[in-house]
């Protein structure tokens, strides 16, 4: 049996995104909760950690996702990769620096290190070598059961809905460098 459970939290707006994580671990003497902002804000959120949207947030949740779908499809073994400025370089990035916010998040060992360490498998980690960075989810530590993802309080179970969460989580990295480049998006939901 895995080791932790993850549940995430999203709002649906133009794109899907995280304003929330709840996450459960043996090596952790209580749930973390993270929610997304400069603060935690509310009285509510008052110990908990919070995290920016950011492209290695963005990487992680993909990779969730996608550990979700694996069950769902029956494919091989998810993952992403990439060279630098990628989601799975940011990611390793993270795992490898490890700031406040993933320890906030996925919370640390009691001799400091990111679990993220342990929740997540890394080739070529740091791009020492020639070619991408491949990352997945260590499924000894967190197995798609214990994923859970919501779209505000609704449990989101079916390929369908799972495929959409994706699809619009890895299409911000391009819409957002075209609306910079002054380029129009069609609509946030559109697939080719």
């Amino acid at each position: 049996m895995p080791a932790s459970q993850i549940n995430l939290y999203f709002a649906e707006g133009v794109d899907f995104e995280l304003f929330e994580t709840r996450f459960m671990s043996k090596y952790l003497q209580q749930p973390l909760v993270t929610v997304r902002g400069k603060t935690s804000g509310a009285f509510a959120f008052a110990n908990s950690g919070t995290f920016q949207w950011t492209k290695a947030v963005r990487g992680i949740c993909v990779l969730l996702v996608r550990e979700k779908l694996n069950n769902l499809k029956n494919e091989a073994l998810p993952f992403i990769y990439g060279e630098a400025a990628s989601l799975a370089a940011s990611v390793d990035d993270a795992i490898s620096k490890q700031p406040a916010w993933l320890i906030d998040m996925l919370g640390a060992t009691s001799q400091g290190d990111a679990l993220a360490k342990r929740l997540f498998s890394r080739t070529n980690s740091g791009r020492k070598r020639a070619g991408p960075v491949n990352i997945s989810v260590n499924r000894h530590m967190l197995s798609h059961e214990f994923i859970k993802i919501f779209l505000g309080t609704r449990k989101m179970e079916e390929k369908v809905d799972l495929e959409r969460l994706l699809i619009s989580i890895e299409g911000q990295r391009c819409r957002l460098k075209e609306q910079a480049m002054g380029m129009v998006w069609p609509s946030p939901h559109f697939v080719e």
